[in-house]
């Protein structure tokens, strides 16, 4: 699986329209080249990001800045991934906020049949973004920032990966992230 985000870097360099490309293709191509190959891109033509590819036995985290790409394996366990990275505590009171609230939720179970609170627990009920509220920098779900009114959540997926390689991937396309609208996604390959 692969995710792409936008990564929050102030003094990225503003890329001109002319040259500016689409941050979309990079994370198929992960999927498809089964791994992050840097060097078939040219970065200095997106704007920052993060992107995180994980399989059954490994996972990576990348950061490109707008200059610079680096990369880290991650460890097994619960991480907490925004704007300014994964599991920047010190840099992000969201994700000092929410990581353990994570933590100490009912870990999910990737192999459970049936709906999305099967699997995912007490994680839908954090998600619930029903009460957010604009311009709360702590909130999970992003209802909107007064300064850019088109930011916010447009809608979250939750994906885990087992041991055995069995894939769990359910999807909520609303805003506020009604738990009643998570669906799970099929991922067999037919």
């Amino acid at each position: 699986v692969a995710c792409i985000l936008n990564r929050l870097d102030p003094d990225a360099p503003t890329l001109d329209p002319e040259v500016r490309l689409t941050r979309w293709r990079i994370h198929i191509d992960v999927v498809v080249r089964g791994g992050f190959k840097p060097e078939a891109w040219d970065l200095t033509r997106y704007d920052p990001f993060n992107l995180i590819h994980a399989s059954r036995t490994t996972a990576t985290f990348w950061r490109w800045d707008g200059a610079a790409l680096t990369g880290d394996v991650i460890s097994a366990g619960t991480h907490i991934v925004s704007s300014h990275g994964i599991d920047q505590l010190e840099a992000s009171d969201r994700q000092r906020d929410w990581l353990p609230r994570f933590e100490a939720a009912i870990a999910p179970d990737p192999g459970a049949d049936g709906g999305t609170n099967d699997a995912w627990d007490s994680w839908t009920t954090l998600l619930d973004g029903r009460s957010a509220q604009v311009d709360d920098p702590s909130a999970i779900v992003i209802a909107g920032v007064s300064q850019h009114p088109n930011f916010g959540t447009v809608s979250a997926s939750l994906v885990a990966i087992a041991r055995d390689g069995h894939v769990r991937y359910d999807f909520n396309p609303t805003p506020d992230l009604d738990p009643d609208a998570w669906r799970r996604v099929d991922t067999s390959l037919n």
